[in-house]
């Protein structure tokens, strides 16, 4: 397209008439102030293009992590994983390719690290959640879902006695107990049925509702 222009912009500045190029026919530039404005838009873009590819590329903050030369620029590598449900396997291959640390979108990075784990993920680290949890938002932020730092710490202030050591302690035994009836539940349905919607019963588990669904 950028070369078209110049060609007829060339044959405006020569005053030569219409050529054939490669089989097709081009018109030159007249004095229309519309052709004008749109070469000017039309450069304007190529140069916010090509600026664009040169940012992603060079000078983002990420442009130094290994990954594919597509993931860098456009985010369009990853939907099409994502659409062919093959991210996982990819991710997995490009961490052996390129290491522990890659960039999979212009700015999204995986890390396979263990170790980072808590620095991402600690209380202090200073990392946010991105807006991938807003898909799971439902009427307000739980603290699964909760991005704003504030809002999270307060939501966490009411559960941190339920997770300390303590407090998982004192509730193994009652999960035990649940987690047996479950077993015995599961049990008893083989012996009465040969198909069992497990989908159900895996459902009530992750519920710690362990109660017949009849």
């Amino acid at each position: 397209m950028i070369l078209r222009l110049i060609l007829l912009s060339a044959l405006h500045l020569l005053d030569i008439p219409s050529v054939k190029v490669n089989m097709v026919s081009f018109t030159p530039f007249t004095d229309s102030p519309i052709q004008w404005i749109g070469f000017a838009a039309s450069i304007l873009s190529a140069a916010c293009f090509l600026a664009y590819i040169f940012y992603q590329l060079f000078a983002n903050p990420l442009a130094s992590l290994p990954g594919p030369i597509w993931a860098k620029v456009t985010p369009y590598w990853l939907t099409m994983q994502c659409r062919r449900t093959e991210r996982s396997k990819v991710i997995v291959a490009m961490h052996k390719r390129y290491g522990d640390i890659i960039r999979i979108a212009p700015n999204h990075i995986s890390i396979n690290k263990p170790e980072a784990l808590a620095q991402v993920y600690g209380h202090k680290s200073g990392f946010t959640k991105g807006p991938f949890y807003d898909a799971f938002m439902q009427v307000r932020p739980v603290v699964f879902t909760a991005r704003d730092v504030a809002v999270h710490q307060r939501k966490r202030k009411y559960l941190n006695p339920a997770f300390s050591n303590r407090g998982m302690s004192d509730f193994e035994p009652h999960m035990d107990a649940e987690i047996r009836d479950w077993i015995a539940q599961l049990g008893n349905l083989c012996d009465v049925k040969r198909v069992v919607d497990f989908c159900v019963w895996s459902t009530c588990s992750s519920a710690f509702l362990f109660l017949d669904p009849s």
